[in-house]
């Protein structure tokens, strides 16, 4: 699979690995904290979704 960039695709399953990277930069609510801003991933066909538990969800192209 070519990758543009630099870096290595991890051995395994993909979509379990990327679904774990975009949970390490999902969007975090600051709705009850003192930050202005908030910036990370969500799902794509639901805003409010941050969790990436499901790869169908986020991988799409990977399954």
């Amino acid at each position: 699979m070519p990758v543009s960039g630099s870096g290595h695709l991890p051995r395994g399953d993909l979509a379990t690995w990327v679904g774990e990277q975009l949970a390490k930069n999902a969007f975090q609510d600051i709705e009850h904290s003192n930050e202005e801003l908030s910036v990370g991933w969500v799902e794509v066909d639901d805003f409010e979704a941050n969790e990436f538990d499901v790869a169908n969800r986020y991988a799409r192209a990977l399954i």
